[in-house]
């Protein structure tokens, strides 16, 4: 082939394919930005709710004298119980940056806001606002030309997927739908409920299978800080507009609960109380157990959510700067009366164990005995802490016998790990019976810093526990090492 007309039919194909790309992605237009489609969605598929909401709004300014803004979680409220018009503004994974922004983008496109409710998930204080600028089902509405602009070429040029094939299609069908005209996802939330309830011991049961909602949650970094300035402009931005402000946290399942550090919640309700009141529903009380409040282990039955408007109203669970220090000293009891309340073995954070719990046995104590089984393993005490260098895949640690007039103990555990590796309990249910994979806890352990605890019935400890810190070779950094009750 000549040179020229090669380098011609290069143009013209790499001409054609762009072309083609940005009318595929238009054609199909999944998540109904392109369009600006307020009144469809592909089924099972999620339009981009908080980019179609907040330019809607914008559009028909007079739905939004009142708001409620948060996560998924306000699909299980019914707004018309705060106020008649209010609307539902939730969308998936909600953030305080993203509400912040489409809030001040209302504001100065003109919309008149009177009252504005903001409900709080715990994931507020680690998960990064920055990961939603990459996000189709996402990425917001700006009512900036440059930036809008952006923000379609991001839609018209992305690479497509199978699922883009399979809706041009037609595999998926285009559904009508007011989810962002007239927003009231409570009502299917209603409908789930009542059928849990047709049942409601086989719901209990699938309940106590669920699963913790953890949302990728690795308990390294956080940005509480950055999470109160985001409150802190929210309020300005409010009292400069002249909004009737409502801040409230929402209630986590129980499994979920025990899986979260604590200790950082209670600092992000610390330093929010010094900014503004807020109303606190996140905390492990009977509702957090009750698997008939539940729709799931991340969000709550349509039920729970009317019990927590009538609650605001009524003024009920709110904290301030004056009551903060009594309110988390309240969580604390309540939290380690329902730890010690619940049955059988079950994993929590170890920020849950320690202010109301006193130590049993602590292997950093250098008169704490424990028995080397195997010989494959050499404990070293020092001033920098607990190492293990383990030499085989079976280091047996059998802790003493403890005698305790207790329900219940709690071993809590950090731990630096050089690799990935399986962190097993073996527990007994006679004195006299042998260690078998049975009765076996088993923890996977990642690479790095690992924090976890146990609640186990205190027979067990009676009984002699054998810990195999780790099936692989190395040297272990232990951090903490504690029995509590």
């Amino acid at each position: 082939m000549h040179k020229k007309t090669y380098i011609i039919l290069v143009i013209v194909g790499t001409f054609l394919l762009v072309s083609f790309l940005p009318l595929f992605n238009y054609s199909v237009d999944r998540w109904r930005v392109l369009h600006s489609d307020y009144a469809h969605y592909y089924a099972g598929r999620s339009p981009n709710k908080t980019f179609l909401k907040t330019k809607y709004l914008i559009e028909h300014p007079h739905q939004a004298q009142s708001i409620l803004m948060g996560s998924s979680n306000g699909g299980y409220i019914d707004v018309t119980r705060i106020e008649k018009n209010m609307y539902n503004m939730k969308y998936n994974f909600g953030l305080l940056a993203i509400h912040l922004q489409n809030l001040k983008t209302m504001l100065k496109e003109g919309v008149k806001i009177k009252t504005l409710w903001v409900g709080i998930n715990d994931y507020v204080i680690w998960k990064d606002p920055k990961d939603y600028e990459n996000s189709f089902e996402r990425s917001p509405y700006k009512a900036v030309l440059w930036e809008d602009i952006k923000t379609y070429m991001f839609y018209l040029f992305r690479e497509p997927e199978m699922m883009d094939w399979y809706l041009f299609k037609g595999r998926y069908r285009l559904l009508k739908s007011d989810i962002i005209t007239h927003p009231h996802p409570h009502t299917e939330a209603q409908k789930r409920e009542k059928e849990h309830l047709k049942n409601p011991q086989k719901w209990k049961e699938h309940m106590r299978q669920a699963k913790a909602s953890l949302l990728r949650y690795d308990d390294t970094t956080y940005r509480i800080d950055a999470a109160i300035e985001e409150i802190g402009e929210l309020k300005r931005v409010c009292e400069e507009h002249g909004i009737a402000l409502t801040l409230f946290i929402y209630p986590a399942f129980y499994k979920t609960y025990l899986a979260y550090n604590q200790k950082k919640m209670e600092i992000f309700k610390s330093k929010l109380a010094t900014v503004m009141p807020y109303y606190d529903f996140y905390r492990l009380d009977d509702d957090a157990y009750d698997a008939l409040k539940w729709q799931d282990s991340m969000h709550f039955a349509y039920s729970r959510g009317n019990e927590m408007v009538d609650a605001i109203k009524a003024k009920k669970y709110l904290v301030t700067k004056e009551n903060i220090k009594e309110h988390l000293t309240i969580l604390k009891e309540e939290a380690y009366r329902h730890l010690k309340l619940q049955k059988g073995i079950y994993r929590l954070h170890p920020s849950l164990v320690g202010a109301l719990t006193a130590t049993l046995f602590d292997l950093h104590d250098s008169n704490a005995s424990y028995t080397n089984a195997t010989k494959q393993f050499l404990l070293k005490r020092d001033e920098t802490g607990v190492t293990m260098d383990i030499s085989g895949n079976d280091p047996e640690l059998i802790l003493p016998a403890l005698a305790i007039k207790k329900e219940k103990v709690f071993l809590s555990l950090v731990l630096d790990s050089p690799r990935r590796a399986l962190f097993r309990i073996y527990y007994k249910e006679r004195v006299d019976d042998d260690y078998s994979e049975a009765k076996t806890i088993r923890y996977r352990l990642h690479k790095g810093v690992n924090r976890f605890a146990f609640a186990l019935p205190a027979k067990y400890i009676e009984n002699r526990l054998r810990i195999n810190l780790s099936d692989q070779k190395g040297a272990y950094k232990i951090k903490t090492f504690t029995l509590s009750y």
